[in-house]
């Protein structure tokens, strides 16, 4: 586990062993109920006596997987002046450290010592039931139950909803574009795809594209501005409902191959060096292999394989702090408790997808002053990324934010026109840099930025009203106060603060 990670655990516990005393013991080993329990408001319970909620509340976030909850309930049974209970103590000690808290050996050592022999019982039921291999066989059900079943045969017959409804489809992809396979990536000569999430209107054009996952990764070689210029240039077919065209999201996959002499770089071979590291607690190989998996790339492998699944790894590479395998991991839960435990794990390193999807989340929301600097320190990580689509969306939260707290206007446009070179074909920049002059009062500017957007939205044959809607709001003086249209509503909120 990161530095970060393993710093706030320590920094916690000081808090909490500063705070009152008096405590009870926590409740024995059991799933607690589902709730969203927030960790800082377990401290601020613990702080003004509440200690059987404060444990109640740590509890929940341990049983989802929480190093730092489980060491302030180690904190919380070893300093009660009336029910000291040093086995107790011991076990969340020792599940912390699995869960990836920085433990010192002497501080386990001195514990067992104290503990006794019942107090050591504690500590071994304790660890069975929150340790990292009952965690992870947790979050592995709840992933499988948080799956939607199939619709069954006889439901689609009788539901018009469904019946009736065609998704979006392709109908040309444009190969010859211009460099199509990016240059920097050429000096590497990999294979690459890169899976795109972009909405498809009425008209088959798509907008808005997103990158959901990539390989390589790095945003420096390329891939994926080149996956969504060749998305943004395809033509396709409309998702219909009763017959009608209407806009749906549609997620495409972008291969870029260098030459034939290149291969196969997901050939079988490789795939099973990859998959013996990975289950060899190799973190790196297990990162990648979640990476691939997420691509569709190893999903037919994993199945024939009797050694694991796909689930299994992702859960293994989150538990190692890969930050990506947490944000996955915590857009695949449900249950309340895990999704803030995982998202909250993603943010706190910085994670691009979880920060994406706090950026929209946020948009059109306003908070408490504390929870308003929480999210400035999340979205300045995100405006620094290097991930110029969740860039983008800075410019949109600074500009537009509905908390007068996370908008300013200056340093919009300032990252809004860092993103702004002539080779980006994607409106998108071009509409977030408007809004952003917009927000300055620089209505001139915003309108200039407009109409270059629908220049290069005129090219790509979007219907261009909604620009032009807009910039006659410019033109009179007016911000435009809609959410973003590239802002996707399908994804459940991060419940999550910082630690």
């Amino acid at each position: 586990m990161n530095g970060r990670r393993a710093g706030s655990a320590v920094a916690c516990l000081c808090l909490l062993v500063g705070g009152t005393t008096g405590a009870e013991p926590v409740a024995a080993p059991g799933k607690p109920a589902a709730r969203v329990a927030r960790f800082d408001d377990a401290v601020a319970r613990y702080k003004s006596g509440d200690v059987a909620g404060a444990s109640d509340d740590f509890l929940l976030m341990a049983n989802a997987g929480l190093a730092t909850a489980a060491m302030n309930l180690s904190v919380i049974a070893a300093s009660g002046d009336r029910a000291v209970d040093r086995g107790e103590a011991l076990g969340w000690l020792a599940v912390a450290r699995e869960l990836g808290a920085t433990v010192k050996d002497s501080d386990i050592q001195r514990l067992n010592d104290a503990a006794g022999a019942a107090g050591k019982s504690r500590a071994d039921a304790i660890v069975a039931h929150y340790g990292r291999e009952a965690v992870s066989r947790r979050l592995k059900e709840e992933v499988e139950a948080c799956r939607k079943p199939p619709i069954a045969p006889s439901e689609v017959a009788s539901t018009p909803e469904v019946s009736e409804r065609t998704p979006p489809g392709v109908l040309r992809i444009n190969s010859s574009l211009p460099n199509r396979y990016p240059a920097r990536g050429l000096e590497e000569g990999l294979p690459s795809m890169v899976v795109v999430h972009a909405w498809i209107d009425v008209d088959g054009r798509a907008k808005h594209a997103h990158v959901e996952a990539s390989f390589p990764t790095n945003w420096k070689l390329g891939f994926q501005e080149a996956a969504i210029v060749t998305v943004l240039h395809g033509e396709f077919t409309p998702a219909t409902l009763h017959g009608q065209p209407i806009g749906s999201w549609l997620v495409l996959k972008v291969r870029f191959s260098a030459d034939a002499k290149g291969g196969d770089m997901l050939r079988k071979g490789a795939l099973d060096k990859l998959h013996a590291a990975a289950i060899h607690d190799d973190a790196v190989a297990g990162a990648l292999w979640t990476v691939m998996a997420d691509l569709g790339e190893t999903r037919d492998y994993i199945e024939q394989s009797k050694v694991t699944d796909a689930d299994e790894l992702l859960i293994s590479s989150a538990l190692k702090g890969y930050p990506k395998a947490e944000a996955d991991l915590s857009l695949k839960l449900c249950a309340p408790e895990s999704q803030y435990v995982w998202s909250l794990r993603s943010l706190s390193d910085g994670d691009d997808r979880m920060l994406s999807v706090l950026a929209e989340y946020e948009f059109d929301r306003t908070h408490d002053p504390v929870r308003t600097a929480q999210l400035q320190r999340y979205f300045d990580a995100a405006a620094t990324s290097g991930n110029p689509i969740l860039m983008r969306k800075i410019v949109w939260i600074r500009a537009a934010a509905r908390d007068a707290g996370l908008r300013d206007p200056q340093g919009a446009v300032r990252l809004g026109w860092s993103l702004l070179p002539d080779k980006r074909d994607d409106p998108d920049f071009a509409l977030a840099y408007a809004a952003a002059q917009a927000a300055a009062g620089n209505f001139r500017g915003a309108q200039e930025a407009q109409a270059w957007a629908m220049n290069k939205a005129k090219r790509l044959g979007w219907d261009v009203a909604p620009i032009q809607a807009t910039m006659m709001k410019y033109a009179a003086g007016q911000q435009d106060p809609a959410r973003p249209a590239e802002f996707k509503d399908t994804f459940r909120p991060p419940e999550a603060r910082l630690e």
